[in-house]
């Protein structure tokens, strides 16, 4: 806590699985880099209890297949995060498909979050909070879709979704 501001959960950095993210570490986008930023008391998980004991905080997490970022990251960071934050775009922008949204998209979302549970139960810690923190149609350029009534049935539907997979914590981009 700063100043009398609490924020109540912290997800240590962005997409940092991504190379469309500036990393300045020498090694950048590497899950066993990232974890040990996590760890220790120099670690941001300690740095950042030491602020303000109460806050919660993530690591990121991709629900990619032919990744090891969530394998490595959950495993090399254990006991140095209290969620799991996932972000969720199925489509890329100038592809979108009103079908695929409204037929496919929350389907795939609830797929990616049974992948992530069965990646922590793996990891040693399947009670772990899965969080949405970014969602939509497309992951950058929203164009008609983000402002239609597929975006509000894809809504409606990933909502569902989320619930049904214990997801508490979710934001819109």
């Amino acid at each position: 806590m700063k100043d009398g501001v609490h924020a109540s959960h912290v997800t240590v950095g962005n997409e940092e699985y991504g190379s469309w993210e500036y990393d300045l570490h020498a090694k950048q986008h590497d899950p066993a880099t990232y974890a040990s930023t996590m760890i220790g008391a120099g670690g941001y998980y300690s740095r950042i209890k030491a602020a303000d004991s109460s806050a919660l905080v993530g690591v990121l997490v991709d629900a990619d297949r032919s990744s090891s970022w969530d394998r490595t990251v959950l495993a090399n960071a254990k006991g140095s995060y209290d969620f799991v934050e996932y972000h969720f775009y199925p489509q890329a922008p100038g592809s979108e498909s009103d079908t695929y949204l409204v037929h496919q998209g929350a389907l795939d979302l609830a797929a990616n979050l049974n992948y992530l549970k069965s990646e922590l139960a793996t990891a040693g810690v399947p009670n772990t909070p899965i969080y949405v923190g970014e969602m939509g149609s497309v992951f950058t350029t929203p164009g008609k879709q983000s402002w239609s009534i597929t975006q509000g049935l894809y809504a409606s539907q990933t909502l569902g979704e989320m619930m049904n997979s214990g997801v508490v914590r979710a934001t819109w981009w």
